[in-house]
């Protein structure tokens, strides 16, 4: 690394002295804590230890009041991350492996990839998604099978939520392993978690916004076989509503 190269890496570790540390224990799942604070709209952490490394998997849960259907199509359109989650440049889905999905992400990462000696972050991934038995779950698992990291994965679910299952609850999980380079563990897991806190914040105002999710209600009906028209706000009395 050239001296410039090497203030900013400084930099990023200052930073990371005065973060709040990444690692810890969820809130029990049903408990009023859990609920509480997703509601109030944190990003809720927490980490697990991966063994033999310093290194962390990383999950982050968020509460919508968006339909779980229509959060899930957010996640059929891989083609459209990059406009609003965060430094993410480009997303595109690849033709499929078999029955898996394919998609490739590029992450501008300044300050941690030019201490790695690169300025993006860019993987090719593997996805195989499941639904669970009762189909109040649904899941992706991603595995990268080509990039400028070591190796990566991860996941991302989407729950039935609340007393009526109509709310959200979405998971981010990942793992990042960037191999030989500069980057401490240390350094590693923060990144992951600033973005996968980030990210969590940016899906439920995006889901939440209301021509997004017009849009993603009229595409989850249709995915059932139902109407589309029936989505959205009725104006039958606008009549009325107007005088």
């Amino acid at each position: 690394m050239n001296s410039r190269s090497i203030l900013r890496y400084l930099g990023v570790l200052f930073a990371l002295v005065l973060a709040v540390g990444c690692g810890g224990k969820l809130p029990q799942r049903g408990s009023a804590e859990f609920d509480k604070r997703l509601r109030e709209g944190e990003i809720l952490v927490g980490t697990e230890d991966v063994e033999g490394t310093g290194l962390k998997v990383v999950r982050a849960m968020g509460w919508t009041d968006v339909p779980p259907d229509a959060v899930w199509e957010v996640f059929k359109d891989l083609n459209n991350l990059h406009t609003f989650l965060y430094r993410v440049e480009e997303s595109k889905e690849l033709p499929m492996h078999g029955d898996k999905r394919v998609f490739r992400i590029v992450v501008n990462a300044p300050a941690v990839a030019l201490a790695a000696g690169y300025d993006r972050m860019v993987m090719v991934a593997e996805i195989e998604e499941s639904v669970s038995s009762d189909g109040t779950v649904r899941r992706a698992e991603f595995t990268s099978i080509q990039g400028n990291i070591k190796r990566a994965y991860g996941s991302w679910s989407v729950e039935n939520f609340g007393p009526d299952g109509k709310e959200t609850l979405v998971t981010f999980s990942m793992f990042i392993d960037f191999g030989k380079t500069y980057i401490p563990d240390s350094t590693a897991n923060y990144f992951v978690t600033d973005f996968l806190e980030r990210w969590g914040d940016d899906l439920r105002n995006y889901a939440q916004d209301p021509n997004n999710r017009v849009k993603l209600e009229k595409a989850a009906a249709l995915r059932k076989g139902a109407d589309p028209s029936e989505v959205g706000p009725k104006l039958d009395n606008i009549g009325d509503f107007l005088q």
